[in-house]
């Protein structure tokens, strides 16, 4: 599963993943990227961003946003895997400080933002309660793929949060290993072969489809202005404005994994 639902100062999602049959699985990754401040050695700026969809479209968005992936290469994975049926996602990206949204694939009304196979039932009853984290959870107890912990966050009157696991070298670690599965299940020519990557093949946030076919022109734009705005607010040092500040070391894909890439594009 997944619900998420988003207003104009609070977000939150579920946890739960699920298999092709729908049953609960491990989480492979987060369904969410929540960056708490500035990183040194990402060009990212404090966000934070709500996914449903496909295992294999959550990856590669994830990497290309955090440099893991040139937009080039994210282009041609996209492709590869949408042709093989992992086509799915949708997503509502938010900074932190403005509250300024990128999205795709979304259900917005009234100025509220949800989406998921929960999204609806949250939205439903957020109507009667105006609360984020209470939508959740009531998404949670009645829709069969959507569970686990409530992930929440609220920006105003002060910045707190509830679960979400901000960017960090671990996460990174994650998300990079994720990726670089993808790639080299490429190799065999049969993406469906490969071993390593099968435990979560066809993984979604939930069994049924929850989110349209991604359109990738769509995607790259967001993804330009992203890299525009960050060009944008670096360039009047507002870093001040964040106290949060980390390092992550960033890495780019092994020469096997761009091997694999550029030998199943061609």
């Amino acid at each position: 599963m997944t619900t998420y639902l988003m207003d104009n100062v609070s977000a939150g999602c579920d946890s739960q993943w699920s298999d092709v049959e729908g049953k609960p699985i491990e989480p492979p990754i987060n369904k969410y990227l929540f960056i708490d401040g500035f990183v040194d050695g990402l060009k990212v700026l404090p966000s934070l961003t709500l996914y449903s969809g496909d295992y294999e479209q959550i990856v590669l968005h994830q990497a290309m946003v955090t440099g893991i992936l040139t937009l080039s290469e994210y282009k041609k994975l996209e492709l590869i895997y949408a042709r093989a049926g992992h086509s799915h996602l949708s997503f509502v990206s938010a900074l932190l400080d403005s509250w300024e949204l990128e999205h795709q694939n979304i259900f917005s009304r009234q100025g509220v933002v949800f989406g998921g196979s929960g999204g609806k039932l949250a939205y439903d009853h957020y109507l009667s309660c105006y609360d984020v984290s209470m939508a959740i959870g009531f998404a949670i107890d009645n829709d069969p793929y959507s569970g686990h912990e409530i992930n929440w966050f609220a920006r105003y009157p002060d910045r707190k949060y509830l679960n979400f696991v901000s960017l960090d070298d671990r996460v990174y670690g994650e998300l990079y290993d994720h990726t670089e599965k993808l790639c080299l299940a490429l190799q065999s020519g049969e993406i469906h072969m490969s071993q390593d990557y099968s435990k979560y093949r066809g993984s979604s946030t939930s069994p049924s489809k929850e989110a349209d076919d991604i359109c990738l022109d769509e995607v790259v734009q967001a993804e330009q202005r992203r890299r525009l705005k960050y060009r944008q607010v670096m360039g009047n040092k507002a870093v001040e404005s964040f106290g949060n500040q980390s390092r992550i070391t960033p890495k780019k894909l092994s020469e096997k994994a761009r091997q694999a890439l550029s030998q199943t594009a061609k």
